[in-house]
C-alpha cells in the first residue's frame, strides 16, 4: 500500500516539476504563476500539489517507523525544522498574503525576506517536510 501511495504522490511532484522546468526553459507557456485563478495551469498546479501533499500525508500514517526503532535525535532535529520550517511558511503566507501566495498576482513584494528570495514560503516548507520526514522515520516519506 505504502508503495502505490508513494509513486502517485512522487508522479504528481514529478509533473509538477516538469511543467515547470518546460516553462522556465522553453517560455512556450507560463506556468507558475499562472496566468489567472481560472486557467489550467493554475488547476493542474493545484490539483498535482493536493495529490502530493495529500500523499505525504497519508505514508506519514501508514509507514510511520518503517526504518528502524525511533530514537531521541530523531525528534530533536525533526520537531523544530517543523516548527521552523511551517511555522515560518504560515507567517510569510500571511505577509504576502493568501491569493498572492497562491499565484494570483497581487504585487510584489520586495522587502524582508523577498529581497533574497521569490519563493521563501516553498524553501521554508521543504524545510518543514525534511522534519516531518525525519521523524517519522520512512524512507517512502
Amino acid at each position: 500500500m505504502a508503495s502505490i501511495v508513494f509513486v502517485i504522490s512522487i508522479t504528481s511532484g514529478s509533473i509538477l516539476l516538469l511543467l515547470s522546468v518546460w516553462s522556465l526553459l522553453t517560455g512556450r507557456f507560463q506556468f507558475w504563476p499562472p496566468p489567472s485563478g481560472n486557467s489550467w495551469q493554475y488547476s493542474v498546479f493545484w490539483t498535482l500539489f493536493r495529490v502530493m501533499f495529500v500523499g505525504l500525508l497519508v505514508l506519514c500514517l501508514i509507514d510511520f517507523n518503517s526504518l528502524s526503532a525511533h530514537s531521541k535525535p530523531n525528534y530533536i532535529l525533526g520537531v523544530p525544522l517543523i516548527m521552523l520550517g511551517f511555522g515560518l511558511a504560515i507567517f510569510y503566507t500571511s505577509y504576502l498574503g493568501w491569493d498572492n501566495a497562491h499565484g494570483k498576482s497581487m504585487g510584489l513584494k520586495t522587502r524582508g525576506i523577498y529581497q533574497w528570495s521569490r519563493n521563501p514560503i516553498y524553501v521554508l516548507s521543504i524545510v518543514g517536510m525534511f522534519g516531518i520526514g525525519i521523524v517519522v522515520n520512512s524512507l517512502f516519506v
